[in-house]
C-alpha cells in the first residue's frame, strides 16, 4: 500500500508509525487511508480491530467507520469478529462512536454477505 495522506506518500511501515504516534488527527487520516486504499482487506481489518478500542473517541469512531468501508470495498469481512465489536460500539459512551458503529454495521450486513 502506498498512497498520499495529507501531502505524504505512505506505505505500511509509515502507516504503522503514524498510528503509534498518539496524534488522533493523524491516526484518523491513516485509518481512513488504510480502509480506502489498502488492497489487503484482512490486514486493514486487523488494524481497525486494534484501534477500535483506542482511548480517543475520534480514533475509535473512525476505526468503526472503516469496517464499513472495508466491507463495501472488498465485499468481505470476518463477520464473526467484526460484528461483536460493532455491537459493542453501539453502546459506546460517545455519540460519535455509536453513530459510526451503527453506519458500519449496516454496511457490513449489506456488503459482506455471510458465507
Amino acid at each position: 500500500m502506498e498512497q498520499v495522506v495529507g501531502t505524504e506518500l505512505i506505505n505500511r511501515a509509515n502507516a504503522l508509525t503514524n498510528l503509534e504516534s498518539g496524534d488522533p488527527e493523524r491516526m484518523v487520516e491513516v485509518l481512513l487511508a488504510i480502509a480506502l486504499y489498502e488492497p489487503d482487506g484482512l490486514w486493514s481489518e486487523e488494524i481497525c480491530i486494534k484501534y477500535s478500542t483506542d482511548a480517543a473517541d475520534a480514533v475509535r469512531g473512525v476505526a468503526f467507520l472503516c469496517f464499513g468501508h472495508i466491507a463495501r470495498i472488498h465485499r468481505t469481512i470476518t463477520r464473526a469478529r467484526v460484528i461483536p465489536i460493532l455491537q459493542k460500539g453501539l453502546k459506546d459512551p460517545s455519540a460519535f462512536v455509536r453513530g459510526h458503529a451503527d453506519a458500519a454495521l449496516s454496511d457490513v450486513l449489506q456488503y459482506a454477505p455471510m458465507r
